[in-house]
């Protein structure tokens, strides 16, 4: 049956190099689908404070590699997660034992966070995933008004359904409306810069969603609500004259 165990490297170091060197035995083409190369997952694993590692009588078949930050908020980041997927066949053989997926070492990592007293889980999708993060509850960035969180579910909608129906044009099309309305600094000068300096610069969005896109998960505030986002109501003309609405 399924276990995620949870290896802090301050207090474990001897542990957490064991699973990392397992992990990087395995490769990234096992445990990610080949959507990272392994020099990233070498450096994630490197980096990360924190390893959640998904096992299934005693195989590892997932990951979570983790650290802590304090800017903007406290919070944990998500350097890298892979989980892989069970076949009909195991589960058949399997039948009746408990099997995990992403989503329970990312129920771990929420624990943790609140533990820690964390306002918040982030981290970069790529844009296959996006669709699966937001349907667990993270948003983009620099969502603020309703209109833009109504914006943002449609968008994420019609993306999953080209992707589903490999509709590539469609979905590089909605992929593009996110980049430019809800990537955060897209239009700064030190991510132009960037993109300006690499050689095939005509997809500057593509090169944008290189690293993922940005999304946050907000933890429930104390006493166990949860966290609400600020609907603005529009106003009148009368009212819009009287006072300058917030932007």
């Amino acid at each position: 049956m399924s276990e995620i165990i949870f290896v802090d490297k301050d207090k474990d170091a001897e542990l957490y190099e064991y699973y990392e060197n397992e992990i990087t035995r395995i490769g990234a083409a096992t445990l990610c689908y080949s959507q990272i190369p392994n020099d990233f997952l070498e450096e994630a694993l490197d980096v990360s404070e924190y390893l959640y590692v998904h096992l299934y009588d005693g195989e590892i078949r997932g990951f979570a590699a983790v650290y802590l930050e304090d800017n903007p908020d406290k919070h944990l980041y998500i350097n890298l997660i892979c989980n892989t997927k069970f076949h009909a066949m195991e589960t058949r053989l399997n039948e009746g034992k408990e099997r995990y997926s992403g989503k329970n070492i990312m129920n771990e990592i929420v624990k943790q966070a609140k533990q820690l007293k964390c306002k918040s889980i982030r981290l970069n999708a790529i844009k296959d995933v996006i669709s699966y993060y937001f349907n667990i509850g993270f948003h983009f960035e620099n969502i603020r008004l309703q209109r833009e969180i109504e914006s943002e579910r449609e968008y994420i909608q019609k993306l999953r359904s080209a992707q589903l129906y490999g509709d590539n044009g469609e979905a590089i099309r909605y992929l593009d409306r996110i980049v430019g309305r809800f990537y955060p600094g897209f239009y700064s000068e030190k991510m132009q810069r960037k993109i300006g300096e690499e050689e095939d610069n005509d997809d500057r969005k593509e090169i944008a969603m290189e690293d993922g896109i940005p999304m946050v998960y907000y933890l429930p505030l104390n006493g166990g609500k949860k966290r609400r986002r600020k609907s603005y109501k529009r106003r009148s003309s009368k009212s819009q004259h009287s006072s300058r609405r917030r932007k």
